[in-house]
């Protein structure tokens, strides 16, 4: 039994030794952004800027990463993007420049989703689709749920069908909002997407969805996209 006990603790500490090493638990909590321990420059300068209480100070440590993220520069710094856009993810929306602070929010939102969509089967491409969840599921604007499911298509990856399950609670949750032809954009793309790189829809709710933009207080070009995309992901779910 003593045997036993101590084969599990060693298979136990080379389970750790060998993970990666990320800022986040199980859930996409983030380690205090002033605690990212890294000699690197850059993002000692993104850091400071995205603490700094100057909002277009922000908005300029976006366009770094973004630039980053668009000449593939980014690699090697992949915890530490995570955990500054997660910081940002988590700040207030100030009602006194709410304008600028949603379209921050938005920004960042987009740099999670092609930081997954680079990292996609990665444990940074999980913890990306983790964090846009949770924005998805906490948030109350649906501007910002918008842009979350956009960046969750950008991901692609919904292995355990998690990703529809928060897309189609938030088409309940929004729908009747004036902004319903965003969110419907945002949806139609983001299945079409999982669909392309999963190979199917995990929930065949999916269908019902789009069968009720078809039908629905839509834009014509809402209704034509979502015929279409139903048609390709249809023959896949009926396989299943």
């Amino acid at each position: 039994m003593r045997t036993s006990i101590i084969a599990v603790s060693i298979l136990i500490s080379i389970f750790y030794a060998t993970s990666p090493s990320f800022c986040f638990d199980k859930k996409p909590v983030i380690t205090p952004i002033e605690n990212i321990e890294t000699d690197d420059q850059f993002i000692h300068l993104i850091i400071e800027k995205v603490l700094s209480s100057d909002r277009y100070a922000l908005g300029k440590a976006l366009y770094y990463m973004e630039k980053s993220l668009k000449e593939d520069t980014y690699i090697s710094h992949e915890k530490e993007f995570l955990c500054i856009l997660y910081h940002v993810c988590r700040q207030p929306v100030y009602t006194d420049d709410k304008e600028t602070c949603l379209h921050n929010r938005k920004k960042t939102l987009e740099l999670i989703g092609r930081l997954g969509n680079k990292t996609r089967g990665t444990g940074y491409g999980r913890i990306s689709k983790d964090i846009l969840i949770e924005v998805l599921e906490s948030g109350n604007d649906v501007s910002i749920a918008s842009a979350a499911i956009f960046a969750l298509g950008m991901v692609g990856m919904d292995d355990e069908g998690e990703v529809m399950r928060s897309i189609l609670s938030a088409v309940d949750k929004w729908d009747s909002s004036e902004e319903n032809n965003i969110l419907a954009l945002a949806v139609i793309t983001s299945i079409e997407n999982i669909a392309r790189e999963n190979g199917k829809i995990s929930e065949p709710e999916s269908t019902a969805v789009l069968s009720g933009m078809i039908r629905g207080n839509y834009d014509e070009m809402i209704k034509e996209k979502a015929a279409a995309v139903m048609k390709q992901i249809a023959p896949v779910q009926v396989r299943e």
